[in-house]
């Protein structure tokens, strides 16, 4: 009786010891996060010409911290926001959850259509979660309401270059009647989008599913390279202050010439050769280039032309292992027989 009742003790001791340690094994190795997220959000109806907001929650159920960054935002949509006590909304960038946490963000939307049409937008964002390292969240409106809206609903011009004319013709159609007269127009930088408000001819005013109320062109100031990401806003009569009809214009204004990268890290390839490409684009304008200083050690030479307007790719080479680890090559760039001198920095991965 005696031995069974010490085989006993040992088998138990021996297992709470092996416990201790296995729990302690797993407690000390790394946790994964795990996002939880709605598959989209539903903001139901609303009407045109207002802003339609919906709180959705975020949670971590994983055992590490989840880190969300990089977020981007589709034109008429905000992103990712919270709301402050004070009622303003504040954008999010990046977030962290712990583990177990749950964390309420706010989505607004632009409204901004024509009467009865469904309005899809959304965002997206990179996280730590290795089984979901980018989110694609859409944001669903389900049915545009009697309103006022724009037509386009957004002016998006992409990339131009410096001086080039960009501008856009934007009419705002009001779909209740009777319809409303225009209160005011701004835009939110009067030094990058300038606005002139166009007469409309009767015979046009009148369109299927409303009246347009304003006609309204759209400059954007192209003499400087700039990122553009404004808003135009349109006030009708009797309409709340914080509710306009709001077009957002997006783009990039860039010089005549650019070259990518900003700077070039030459990788290893055969033997002591150090290599690698900048990309010279002119933006669709026709150009001449050359080489006009290479330092020694260095071999720098522009591929043959695909055609006038196309990127030209410039070759750049360390040639000697002895040479200096950076450098900068001075090359010529022709845009109606002006001739600018840019110089690259270039500089060599680890020997």
């Amino acid at each position: 009786m005696t031995r069974y009742i010490l085989i006993v003790l040992l088998t138990v001791s021996f297992a709470a010891v092996w416990g201790v340690a296995w729990y302690s094994k797993r407690g000390s190795s790394p946790g994964v996060p795990t996002i939880h997220v709605p598959e989209f959000i539903d903001l139901g109806e609303c009407e045109a010409g207002q802003i339609a907001t919906s709180e959705f929650d975020i949670a971590n159920d994983g055992t590490a911290e989840l880190n969300i960054a990089g977020v981007h935002a589709a034109c008429s949509c905000t992103g990712l926001e919270t709301k402050q006590p004070d009622g303003q909304y504040s954008k999010v960038e990046a977030v962290t959850i712990l583990p177990g946490e749950r964390k309420t963000f706010v989505v607004r939307l632009a409204v901004n259509g024509p009467p009865g049409e469904s309005l899809t937008s959304g965002f997206h964002f990179q996280t730590d979660d290795p089984a979901r390292p980018e989110v694609n969240l859409a944001v669903r409106l389900r049915r545009i309401r009697s309103g006022a809206f724009s037509q386009p609903v957004a002016f998006a011009f992409g990339t131009t270059s410096v001086s080039q004319p960009v501008f856009k013709v934007v009419d705002i159609i009001d779909a209740v009647s009777p319809p409303r007269a225009v209160d005011r127009v701004a835009t939110s930088n009067s030094e990058l989008v300038r606005l002139t408000q166009l007469a409309v001819p009767e015979a046009e005013a009148a369109i299927p599913g409303g009246r347009i109320v304003a006609r309204v062109r759209i400059d954007v100031a192209t003499q400087t390279p700039a990122e553009i990401d404004e808003r135009v806003n349109v006030w009708l009569v009797n309409e709340a202050p914080s509710s306009p009809v709001s077009i957002r214009v997006l783009g990039r204004v860039a010089a005549p010439v650019e070259f990518a990268p900003k700077t070039l890290v030459l990788l290893p390839t055969a033997g002591d050769v150090r290599q690698g490409t900048f990309l010279c684009v002119t933006h669709g304008r026709p150009a001449t280039v050359r080489v006009v200083e290479c330092p020694s050690g260095f071999t720098a030479h522009f591929d043959s032309e695909v055609a006038p307007t196309a990127p030209r790719r410039l070759v750049v080479a360390r040639t000697t292992l002895g040479s200096a680890a950076d450098a900068q090559i001075r090359v010529g760039v022709t845009l109606d027989g002006i001739e600018t001198v840019h110089t690259l920095q270039v500089t060599c991965a680890t020997d």
